[in-house]
């Protein structure tokens, strides 16, 4: 019977996550004769694009960067002398510094491993104010519109499947001749079966064309916790948290707190391999927690072990609907230069034509300033409102078959250089801007 009522709570689980990637609102979960949360709930959250604000503060660097470059070198100025038309001047300079982007400064500035930490380091996901969700997932207005036939099927899918799950429930929770096991040791068991798979497994992780040996693993653990040692349990995360720390390849937490009653608070603590994982799991640190833990619980904790997944660059995943969920694998780079390309020179060929003057003539500003206020502003722009516009028009595009990458001659265009390329062309392209700036 335990087994059936698992198998039907990951039929169910796979059902409620269709049902909000086609865009449905999903049920309350405190609604009678509902579920519990401990079969229907997706316990890794690896799917999140990183927030849009680090995008944003990753793109601005490197437009602001490499617009002192061509500002330095009078790359515009040079090419209006010889007759290129304005537009044509910030079509190509557009081109040559999305191309640089996300060809050679993203994948560089990315592997750094303090960038890295950075852009997958989480906090509290929660409720949050307006202001602070749109900065992190970008605007209402560009979410994924619900597809309502494929919604209704799925609604009433889930609809007859929750009457088998709770009558298994009723039947196999309710049995008192099954003792309750201790909730840290059902914690260990889980984690120890899964982590016991994944040691037989070839680990690679596909990234800017290269299989990388090391792959980045989650340990998502859902606890219940007992309504008057919640704010124990927030000392507890923080406690453990601070010891992690202190143990080698430990990348960051992500705790979500439960939105209504009977659900589980959800820490998800990412490590950068599966030795460091396993050196913590295995530690008398983690087991005295445990024992601590254990009276705060009112249920027996669900642990899961899952491969993170590879961020792309940071104009690559903004492509993903507002609230969405981010793709395995990162569009072609070809196709995302060409969606970022042309909003993004929408919106700065009038920027340059009226804005930037006006910066330094009427209210003469210093240019060096007036250059960062107005890439501030087209990269914002840019990043909450052009390429969500393009995603929402293109998104299909994006995500049809590839065929460059069939050809090696073209094989660039989708993946990227490998990275020691990428730090050669990352070293030559500073050194010709230095020496054009001195002739």
């Amino acid at each position: 019977e335990r087994e059936k009522l698992i198998k039907l709570a990951n039929r169910y689980g796979i059902l409620i996550q269709q049902l909000n990637e086609y865009g449905g609102t999903g049920y309350d979960n405190t609604k009678p004769n509902r579920i519990s949360m401990h079969d229907s709930m997706q316990l890794v959250p690896h799917s999140r694009p990183p927030p849009k604000w680090k995008l944003y503060l990753l793109a601005l660097s490197g437009a602001y960067i490499t617009n002192l470059g061509v500002i330095f070198n009078h790359l515009s100025l040079r090419m209006l002398m010889v007759g290129f038309p304005f537009g044509l001047v910030v079509f190509l300079n557009l081109a040559h510094l999305v191309a640089f982007l996300i060809f050679v400064y993203f994948p560089v500035v990315q592997s750094l491993p303090i960038v890295d930490q950075w852009m997958r380091r989480g906090g509290k996901v929660g409720e949050m104010s307006p202001c602070v969700s749109v900065l992190d997932q970008g605007l209402q207005i560009f979410a994924a519109p619900a597809n309502s036939a494929m919604v209704e099927i799925l609604k009433a899918r889930v609809e007859k499947l929750e009457q088998h799950v709770e009558a298994l429930r009723m039947a196999v929770f309710q049995a008192p001749e099954h003792p309750p096991t201790p909730f840290s040791d059902a914690i260990d068991v889980q984690v120890a079966q899964q982590l016991k798979s994944r040691e037989d497994e070839d680990c690679y992780v596909l990234v800017d064309g290269e299989r990388r040996a090391t792959e980045l693993l989650t340990l998502s653990v859902a606890h219940w916790v007992k309504w008057e040692h919640v704010e124990n349990f927030r000392k507890w995360t923080e406690k453990i948290t601070h010891e992690m720390a202190r143990h080698p390849g430990f990348v960051g937490l992500t705790t979500i707190e439960p939105q209504h009653e009977n659900e589980p608070f959800i820490n998800t603590f990412t490590y950068d391999s599966l030795p460091n994982l396993l050196c913590f799991i295995n530690s008398d640190v983690r087991k005295q927690l445990l024992l601590e833990l254990n009276v705060m619980l009112q249920g027996t904790s669900v642990a899961e072990v899952a491969k993170e997944r590879a961020i792309g660059d940071a104009f690559s995943e903004l492509f993903v609907s507002t609230g969405g969920i981010a793709p395995i694998r990162r569009p072609p780079l070809w196709k995302t230069f060409i969606l970022v390309q042309i909003p993004l020179f929408l919106i700065v060929w009038p920027v340059l034509s009226y804005i930037s003057p006006l910066l330094t003539g009427k209210y003469n500003i210093h240019p060096l300033l007036a250059n960062f206020i107005c890439t501030f502003f087209n990269v914002l722009v840019n990043t909450y409102v052009g390429v969500p516009l393009m995603h929402a028009q293109f998104g299909e595009w994006l995500k049809a078959e590839r065929t460059f990458e069939k050809l090696p001659v073209f094989q660039f265009l989708d993946i990227g250089f490998p990275r020691p390329m990428q730090y050669c062309l990352f070293i030559l392209y500073c050194l010709l801007f230095f020496i054009f700036g001195l002739a």
